[in-house]
């Protein structure tokens, strides 16, 4: 089956990328029913596969796990397992010797490819164990909540946390290496809960202030709520493709171009790493975009108005703009570890950013006020 007659039996949508300089190939399927596919998918792109290492989040193992074993077999009879515990303490690098340790116990072949099953910490963990193993091998990334279909697993950043004074600092340890494939299946969100749903709306969220699309208008907001495949298709679609046109542009992150994409992200990991898995990511992530919000218009930079949109905006999503009992010295003391080197991402308006902007403490201590109710 050629790639046209392909799209167009199953209904879905591909974005494929080759990124310099490395010439690196990727290929991205958005749709539904996709799991079953993956056999044919990778006879298409004419990948050789001599065994597989699946890295598995235990909940979604539980709950999709026999489904996938029944795809993969189809594919190798040399299949290893390694299951890991949801949540972010499982990138604690301190944790990746006895997440590879499967890998060791099977027959090694330079031809294996990696599946990754699982939300943003598991595709995180092996887009990272993919790039190290016998010095890289292929990488297929099977993403299962909303925040990885739409960001996390786009773009070929892989990291794994360092653990410091009883934190985790987010991230400090990673590579960039562009996936194989990218298997997209709206159907893995029918289990997602509410919580984890809106992790993925705060992302969807920053496409929108970064680039001012999604245009996130009355109409969009109501059918994201009503959760409809073809709807989340599109949306899904579109913030992949809005992503990897910056990551084309900027793969090793050298250039300031992909900066952007880190809007709320710096003071939005600052909360999430210092307050002990007491927010998730989209969670700290939508409180990080108020707090910018509030900065950008303490310096002149967004009008009152824009200011008023945007907090409506992630309260109509059911996001947070305000939280209890912020811990300002921590969040203070986490920022100092930023990759940025305390510069913020700032807003003029709705797809209109400023990179590399120096922001006074006072101000920030401000923001983290302005926050915390």
């Amino acid at each position: 089956m050629n790639q046209k007659e392909f799209k167009m039996k199953n209904k879905i949508k591909i974005i494929q990328t080759v990124i310099k300089p490395t010439l690196e190939k990727s290929l991205y399927l958005i749709g539904s029913d996709l799991l079953g596919l993956l056999p044919d998918i990778l006879k298409e792109r004419k990948i050789t596969v001599g065994g597989i290492f699946l890295i598995v989040d235990k909940t979604v193992n539980s709950l999709y796990g026999q489904k996938l074993r029944i795809v993969l077999n189809k594919i190798s009879d040399n299949l290893s397992v390694s299951e890991i515990n949801p949540g972010e303490k499982s990138k604690n690098i301190e944790n990746l010797p006895k997440i590879i340790s499967p890998f060791f116990k099977t027959k090694i072949f330079k031809n294996l490819l990696i599946v990754a099953f699982g939300g943003g910490v598991v595709t995180d963990i092996a887009g990272f164990t993919a790039s190290i193993l016998l010095r890289g091998i292929r990488c297929c990334l099977i993403p299962t909540t909303l925040l990885a279909q739409t960001d996390a697993t786009i773009g070929g950043k892989n990291g794994m946390d360092y653990p410091l004074n009883g934190k985790l600092l987010k991230n400090m340890i990673g590579t960039i290496k562009q996936p194989d494939l990218v298997l997209t299946d709206v159907d893995l969100l029918k289990t997602l809960s509410d919580k984890e749903w809106r992790n993925g709306l705060a992302e969807i969220v920053k496409y929108a202030l970064t680039f001012n699309k999604p245009v996130l208008d009355n109409s969009l907001i109501k059918k994201m709520k009503l959760k409809k495949e073809q709807n989340l298709i599109n949306l899904i679609y579109d913030c992949q493709k809005i992503k990897l046109k910056i990551v084309e542009k900027d793969p090793f992150d050298t250039l300031h171009i992909r900066e952007k994409l880190n809007l709320g992200h710096t003071i939005g990991h600052a909360i999430e790493s210092s307050h002990h898995d007491k927010f998730s990511h989209g969670e700290a992530v939508s409180l990080g975009l108020a707090s910018i919000a509030f900065i950008s218009r303490k310096m002149n930079l967004l009008p009152e108005r824009k200011f008023d949109q945007i907090i409506k905006l992630l309260t109509e999503l059911g996001l947070p703009t305000k939280i209890n009992k912020l811990n300002f010295p921590a969040v203070l003391k986490s920022l100092k570890f930023d990759k940025k080197a305390g510069t913020f991402i700032l807003m003029k308006d709705f797809g209109q950013l400023l990179t590399g902007q120096i922001v006074p403490e006072l101000l920030v201590i401000k923001a983290l006020k302005q926050i915390s109710s």
